[in-house]
Parts: C-alpha cells; sequence; structure tokens
C-alpha cells in the first residue's frame, strides 16, 4: 500500500495563501513570487509550487510565465471569495457560529452589567440546545445576506 503524500496544505500552500492575501489587502501593485517568499519565509521554489497549486485550485488568478527556464507563477494578479475565506481575512460560517459563542461566553463571565451577563447566559443556554452544525447553518445563511 502507498503512503499518503506529504501535507503540502498546512506546511506550504496555505501559509503562502495568507501572505499573498495580506499583500493584496490594500495594494494596488500585485505581488511578485520573490515578495510573497520574502514574506511567507517559505523558498521561492516551494513559494512558487504553492502559488501553482492555488492557481490550479482557483483561489488566486495569477500571470504565469511558460517560459522553459522561468516557468510558474510570476505575479498574482487577484484572489478569490474562497480564499478569502480560507485566509481568514473573510468569516467562514464555521467562525462566525465561534465567534459568536465566544463572545457570549466572555459577556456571561465578565460583562459590568448583571441582567446583560443573565441574558449572554440564557442565549448560551439556548443556543447549547442546538448542534453545532446547525448553529453553522444558521450562520452560513446569516453570512449569505450579509456578504450578497
Amino acid at each position: 500500500m502507498t503512503e499518503p503524500l506529504h501535507d503540502t496544505w498546512h506546511a506550504r500552500d496555505l501559509p503562502v495563501l495568507r501572505t499573498t492575501v495580506a499583500l493584496m489587502d490594500g495594494n494596488t501593485r500585485p505581488p511578485g513570487y520573490q515578495e510573497i517568499a520574502g514574506e511567507a519565509h517559505v523558498s521561492e521554489d516551494e513559494t512558487r509550487a504553492a502559488l501553482l497549486n492555488l492557481h490550479r485550485a482557483g483561489l488566486i488568478e495569477a500571470t504565469i510565465s511558460n517560459d522553459f527556464e522561468d516557468a510558474g507563477v510570476l505575479w498574482v494578479t487577484n484572489v478569490s471569495r474562497e480564499a478569502l475565506t480560507l485566509s481568514g481575512q473573510w468569516p467562514s460560517p464555521e467562525t462566525i457560529a465561534d465567534r459568536l459563542l465566544i463572545t457570549l461566553q466572555e459577556l456571561a463571565e465578565h460583562g459590568s452589567d448583571p441582567v446583560e451577563k443573565a441574558k449572554a447566559r440564557k442565549a448560551l443556554d439556548a443556543l447549547g440546545g442546538f448542534s453545532r452544525d446547525l448553529l453553522v447553518s444558521v450562520a452560513g445563511a446569516a453570512a449569505g445576506v450579509a456578504m450578497q
């Protein structure tokens, strides 16, 4: 039986994606692979391999060189909505649900107003009756309406 391939998503591709999204945020100049490599602390060859994977997956749009000596992604020109979510820059239904629960927990434990603390505790108790999947579905629906 063949062993699974090395996990490049967590080790290389996701850090390169996060760096790329961060560099593109508010920047009118597309970042090149050398700049991305430097900021991500990943070698240029590994960065180019990651960017090619991200391009193939539709997470980034890029200027690509087909030159035999210098083939690969040269500049990233755009990132997808999914890339913004995967990088953490935009919320996902899971992160919205988690943040809601964390915020209510903090209010219930550390709120300065006793009435607000009691309301937060009641909300937590009510949400505790939901499965996480249902809460994520509700958060996803709310986020979908907010992002349209």
